[in-house]
């Protein structure tokens, strides 16, 4: 098992704190800490998935110059659909990836060069399946990314 500092978090950053993306603040999504991968099975009913991610806001605190990078992915099944090399100086990302029909989708964030730790967060995440219904990412009792479970939309 992952230590629970490092296991990925719902609805907060991967240290328990509020997503933060910049100088805004996010109620929902996923916080992760680079290198992941966080698989969500849509059994191909996705249509595609939409988030803003960016190194968590968190890493502004840190008490001596450091800037993160790191690359976020989004893969449906076996194809890379997404991709972005974030720095420190970096915006904020607005994802949008094609994922109709894949089995499997892996939101990865990895980290670059020498760091060991990047806070990275999945903000308003959400998939879109048929007739505008949305897949929610969902948390079993461990912090882990467990499988979806569907709402309609309204």
């Amino acid at each position: 098992l992952m230590p629970e500092t490092t296991r990925p978090k719902k609805n907060a950053n991967v240290f328990g704190e509020p997503l933060a993306l910049g100088t805004n603040v996010y109620s929902r999504g996923i916080g992760v800490l680079a290198n992941s991968v966080a698989c969500v099975e849509t059994d191909g009913k996705a249509v595609s998935f939409d988030a803003v991610a960016g190194a968590d806001a968190v890493l502004g605190k840190m008490p001596y110059n450091w800037v993160p990078v790191c690359t976020l992915q989004v893969w449906a099944d076996e194809r890379v659909v997404f991709s972005r090399r974030l720095s420190g100086s970096s915006k904020p990302v607005n994802v949008h990836a094609d994922v109709k029909g894949a089995k499997r989708v892996y939101l990865a964030a990895y980290f670059s060069g020498y760091q060991t730790q990047v806070a990275v967060d999945w903000c308003e995440a959400r998939f879109t399946v048929g007739e505008g219904a949305l897949i929610d990412l969902v948390a079993d009792e461990f912090g882990v990314l467990a499988t979806h479970k569907i709402r309609n939309h309204v």
